[in-house]
Order: C-alpha cells, then sequence, then structure tokens
C-alpha cells in the first residue's frame, strides 16, 4: 500500500521515487519553509533479508544507517537530515531524512547520456576519484559501506560547462559496517551480488572491500559489462574463485596499465589489493594519464611532487588488514615502517631512435671524455679522503661528498670495487628499473637516478635488477630534493619482495628494516635519529659482512647488528613518503665484495 498522503513528522509523502530491500523513498515537503527532501521508510511488516524479518532488526538496521551518515561530514557523502519512527496506520513506520537531489542517481545520468557510447577513460577515472574520496573519509571513520554501484551514488550537476561528469554524492549506508569499540561482529551476508568481494560472501567484510566494489564499477563503466554474470550461487562461485578477464578483452581501446590496475584491485585476497581504496583510485588516475601520455605527472626540481589526487586524497592506511605498524615508544620512535606497496605494475614504453638521438650520443661521448680529463685533474688537486672520515668541507650547505677513491672506505675492511656506476644511464649493464608503476617513478636525469613516490605513507623501489652481492660495502650519494627519507635496499629478492632496508630522512631519523613479503611484514632491526645526517647531499652506506650488518651516514658509523636471514641478493634504492610526497635523486653508487 502506498505511503503518498500520509504525514509523518512535520514531512508530507508527496511521491514514490525508489524502492529497495531496505525500504522505499519518497519525496516529501515540510511545507512550512517550502523545502523538498528524500525520506527513506522501512515498514514493519518488511523482510529486508530472508533471515531477518523482524520489526526490531529492521529498525536495528536503520538506526545503524542513521549513525553511519551522522558521523560522517563529508562534501562528496548525502548528510543526514533527521530520523524518526511513527505509527501510521496500524504499522509503525522507522525513517530517515536526507536531502532531495533531482538528478537522480549515477545510474540515471548514464542513461539519459545524450552519447550513447561508453565513457571515455578520463571520466570514469574522474568519477572513480570522487566515489574514492568519499569512501576513504568513510573508512578512516572506521565506516565500510559494503553496498558500493551505480545506483547508490546520486549525482549534482555542476554550473561549469566544461564538465564531463556530474559531482557525486554517496548515499544508502543501510548496511555499511561500523567498525567501533562497541559494536558487535555481525557475519550476515549482505550486498549487491554483481559487486561483492570474496570475502564479503563470507560476511567479512573489511575496508578493500569497497574497494573491489569499485573496481567492479569501473570496469563496468569501461566495458559496458560486469566482470561476473549469471545466477547468484554462479556469481558467488566467480567472485569467490574465478579471475577476471582483463577488461580489455570487451574494450580494445584500453591500455594494459588499466588492465593491470584493476586487476589488482579485483585481487581474491583483499590483502593483495592496495593499501587503500585512495592508493587505487590514485593508481588508476595515473594509468589512464599515461594512457595518453608516455610520462608520469612529476615535480621540478624546486619543489615537491604535485598532483590533484595527491592533494585531494590523503589516504588513510592504518585501516587496512595485514598492515603491520611497530608500536611507537621511547626505544622505537619511527612511526612510518616502509610500508607494503602493492605489486608493482611494470609499464612497457617503446621509444625509437631518431636522428636527434645519435646527435644525442655523439654529444654524451663528447661529454664522457670531457669528465675524464676533469677526473685526473681532481684527483690530483683532490687527494681521497682517509677511510672512515667524512670528506665534507667544514661549513658546506652540500652535505658530504663521496670520496673519489677506488678503495673501500669502510675501514677495516678491504675489497674489491665491484660496481661503479654513476646512475647517469644503465649504460653500466646492473638494469636499473625504469619503468613508471601506479606507485611511483625512476629515472635517469641529469643530475642521477630521480625516485619519486607521490602516495603518502608509502614506499616507491628501484632495483639493479642484474646484481647479486654476499658480502660488500655498498655506498651512494643521495639527495632528499622533496618530501622525507631515501634509502638503500640490499641482500633483495625481486621476486619474493624480500631485502634489507636502511633509509634516513631529513629530520634525522634512521632506521633499519627487514622486509618480508610473505607475511605483509617489516621488522625493524634498530632506529634512532643522528646528527650526521645532512639537510643536502648524504653519502648512505652499508657493510654487510656474513651475519654483521654495519650501518653508515656520511661515512660515520652508526651502528651494527647481527641477522642471517638473507645471505645475498641485489641491491636498489627507494623513497620513503611518510608525511609528505617525496623525491629523491641518487648518484655515484659503488659496491666493494669483501
Amino acid at each position: 500500500m502506498s505511503l503518498e498522503g500520509i504525514q509523518l513528522g512535520q514531512y508530507r509523502l508527496l511521491q514514490l521515487i525508489g524502492s529497495g530491500g531496505m525500504g522505499e523513498v519518497y519525496l516529501a515537503e515540510d511545507a512550512r519553509i517550502n523545502q523538498q527532501v528524500a525520506i527513506k521508510v522501512s515498514r514493519t511488516e518488511a523482510s529486508p533479508y530472508p533471515n531477518a524479518s523482524s520489526a526490531s532488526e529492521s529498525a536495528r538496521l536503520f538506526q545503524r544507517e542513521a549513525r553511519a551518515i551522522a558521523q560522517l561530514d563529508h562534501p562528496r557523502i548525502l548528510p543526514l537530515y533527521g530520523y524518526g519512527e511513527e505509527q501510521v496506520r496500524g504499522e509503525t513506520l522507522t525513517y530517515i531524512v536526507m536531502p532531495y537531489r533531482k538528478e537522480g542517481s549515477l545510474v540515471t545520468w548514464l542513461r539519459q547520456r545524450t552519447n550513447a557510447s561508453m565513457l571515455n577513460p578520463q571520466d570514469v577515472a574522474a568519477i572513480v576519484t570522487q566515489a574514492a574520496e568519499a569512501l576513504q573519509y568513510a573508512h578512516d571513520h572506521n565506516v565500510i559501506h559494503q553496498d558500493v554501484k551505480p545506483a547508490n551514488f546520486l549525482v549534482r550537476n555542476r554550473n561549469d560547462a566544461s564538465a564531463t561528469v556530474p559531482d557525486l554524492l554517496l548515499t544508502d549506508f543501510g548496511i555499511a559496517k561500523l567498525s567501533s569499540a562497541t559494536s558487535h561482529s555481525s557475519h550476515a551476508v549482505r550486498g549487491t551480488a554483481t559487486y561483492m568481494a570474496p570475502e564479503q560472501w563470507s560476511g567479512d567484510p573489511v575496508p578493500a572491500t569497497d574497494q573491489y566494489a569499485l573496481a567492479v564499477m569501473a570496469y563496468e563503466l569501461l566495458t559496458g559489462r560486469l566482470p561476473f554474470q549469471g545466477r547468484l550461487e554462479q556469481l558467488m562461485y566467480a567472485h569467490v574463485n574465478t579471475p577476471p578477464l582483463p577488461p580489455s578483452a570487451f574494450n580494445s581501446r584500453l591500455s594494459g596499465d588499466i588492465d593491470r590496475v584493476l586487476l589488482h584491485a579485483l585481487a581474491k585476497n583483499p590483502e593483495q589489493r592496495f593499501r587503500s581504496i585512495a592508493a587505487f583510485a590514485y593508481a588508476f588516475q595515473q594509468a589512464v594519464q599515461r594512457e595518453n601520455a608516455p610520462t608520469i605527472l612529476r615535480s621540478s626540481s624546486s619543489g615537491p611532487i604535485s598532483g590533484t589526487v595527491a592533494a585531494n586524497i590523503a589516504p588513510n592506511y592504518s585501516v587496512f588488514p595485514g598492515n603491520v605498524n611497530p608500536v611507537q615508544s621511547a626505544s622505537n620512535p619511527i612511526t612510518s615502517p616502509p610500508y607494503y606497496a602493492a605489486t608493482q605494475i611494470p609499464v612497457k614504453q617503446q621509444v625509437r631512435p631518431n636522428g636527434k638521438y645519435f646527435i644525442g650520443v655523439g654529444l654524451v661521448l663528447l661529454l664522457i671524455l670531457g669528465g675524464l680529463g676533469a677526473y685526473f685533474v681532481r684527483q690530483i688537486n683532490n687527494p681521497p679522503a682517509s677511510p672512515g672520515t667524512n670528506s665534507t668541507n667544514t661549513g658546506s650547505t652540500q652535505g658530504a661528498r663521496a670520496t673519489v677513491t677506488d678503495k673501500n672506505p669502510y675501514s677495516p675492511f678491504t675489497g674489491t670495487l665491484a660496481l661503479n656506476d654513476p646512475l647517469h644511464d644503465n649504460s653500466r649493464g646492473n638494469n636499473w628499473d625504469t619503468n613508471p608503476t601506479p606507485f611511483g617513478t625512476c629515472n635517469f636525469t641529469g643530475n642521477g637516478y630521480d625516485v619519486a613516490a607521490p602516495i603518502i605513507k608509502t614506499y616507491h623501489r628501484c632495483m639493479a635488477e642484474k646484481t647479486d652481492f654476499s658480502n660488500f660495502a655498498y655506498q651512494v650519494d643521495m639527495t632528499i630534493t622533496a618530501g622525507d627519507c631515501g634509502a638503500i635496499i640490499f641482500r633483495g629478492n625481486t621476486t619474493n619482495y624480500q631485502y634489507y632496508y636502511f633509509h634516513i630522512c631529513q629530520d634525522g631519523s634512521y632506521a633499519l628494516w627487514l622486509y618480508t613479503h610473505s607475511g605483509y611484514e617489516s621488522k625493524i632491526f634498530i632506529s634512532g635519529s643522528s646528527p650526521n645526517v645532512h639537510s643536502g647531499l648524504n653519502v648512505i652506506a652499508v657493510v654487510a659482512n656474513n651475519t654483521a650488518i654495519s650501518m653508515y651516514i656520511n661515512h660515520q658509523f652508526v651502528t651494527t647488528i647481527q641477522d642471517s636471514t638473507y645471505s645475498h641478493g641485489q641491491i636498489g634504492v627507494a623513497v620513503d613518503s611518510n608525511n609528505n610526497s617525496t623525491e629523491v635523486v641518487f648518484s655515484n653508487a659503488k659496491v666493494w665484495t669483501l
């Protein structure tokens, strides 16, 4: 029976505008102030779910939705005007009052588009970004939506005529999970089957569950179809067990980058998805940008990395399952470990040489020959610094300068110079990473090997893939041009994401970590602060001799630890974006085998 015409508090129900498992939605009006609103109503006889037919269950779900919306104050989340319960015609009506958006939902907007073709990737990225902003805010306030789909985003048309997509407003928190200290755990299976992550089918949603659903939604917008289709039992089996086809299988215009980002967000195990829904949105935007331009947006040498998404979406990774954060204490002052960065996604780029390339090669050869002459002049005028001493000139603002010697400067060790790479290019055969990923970049520039990590509270590593050292001294020059921390990696295994990781930061802190991908864990060995960390150029080094690992900052000994977890492997460099987007330039990598 329709409720049109009845009065609920100060609101008169005018017209039924929607219905679903959680109730009916009516256009209503407060005649006193001539305001139209949307009112969502649940009746006592309604049975929202097969196993929840009682009136108390219906009222409980409505109260939970009201509580969820009430604690969220975000411009992309539809706010709550009021909540109530009344007896009408012998029925108990529970209702919530929200703003009325006459433009309808994202589904309505998609159907009313004059262009019948699918959205282009740029428009889909804009939609994903807006959705992620709202969902990341909900996650930061311990709310998991559990029903992310186009129908649950209302739209608000923009005044800007150049805008190709409307503003989105996330709504319908009817089955949201509130993860608070006072909430009771429930394993009820709720959601829309076509968008449900594997863990949601077992009643164990986590924040990454919303990421999975948003990836399904992006897949649908890009291809015009869902990753999985069929009856309920077929959908459950497919979501839990069947890898989805890449979206390019249904839209050949999509790039491999977009395929890899979406398939990563659709991983069966939530711990193998992106670290947050904001990180997923950022990675997706970067993949779309690379489809139109071969390079990632980068910072200038004079300032930090910038970008609309990076500025507007500040990921909070504390709610992500599997994230192991060390307990902060007087003995462990490090607040941000080298966080697990989701599996890196290589991007293949082909560059064809032209006439300018060959001219450039000739110029490079001339520069090399000139550099050799300059090198011998420096050797005559600037003899090598004594082993274990800081070669920085007193009062220099550039920090420590690397010693120009083939001898191992880390006494009492001797050894043979096995790697001497200025990090200007890959001509030394060490195969340093150069392919950009959604999580950062590794590029050779005129200043050295430039590594950037734009996503806050992540790290980005760049490895010398064709290296393998056991007992050695490894040293590199490092300048943090923007952001927080730079690091060296050693005894690495990039296949299993296992390595030691030694970083120093602009605030003078340092730490040595053991990274083990198998458990998504980072174990801290030692941390502290050092007055030897400079504001400009620093020389960071490690000596690994069997189980003894010694660390040095600007040729000054820090400490030694004993560990036998890894005995050999690759070397690399990395950046930590603990609190800011970070960019570091590395140069003059040297390894002496012991």
